[in-house]
C-alpha cells in the first residue's frame, strides 16, 4: 500500500508477486491479489494482466 500510494508501481508489483508466490492457496493468496496486485495493475491500465490475476 505504501509503495502504491507513492506511485512506485513497479516495486508494488514486485512485492505483490513475491507475496502471492510464497502464500499458501486460499484466503492469504486471494487477499494479496485483491489488496495489492489487482489495484496496482488496474491503476496502470493493465486490464489483461488484472484479468489473468483474477483467474
Amino acid at each position: 500500500m505504501v509503495t502504491r500510494s507513492s506511485g512506485k508501481f513497479t516495486a508494488t508489483l514486485t512485492y505483490a508477486e513475491r507475496g502471492a508466490a510464497a502464500a499458501p492457496r486460499g484466503l492469504v493468496r486471494a487477499q494479496l491479489n485483491a489488496w495489492a496486485l489487482l489495484p496496482t495493475l488496474a491503476l496502470q491500465g493493465l486490464d489483461r494482466e488484472a484479468t489473468s490475476a483474477l483467474e
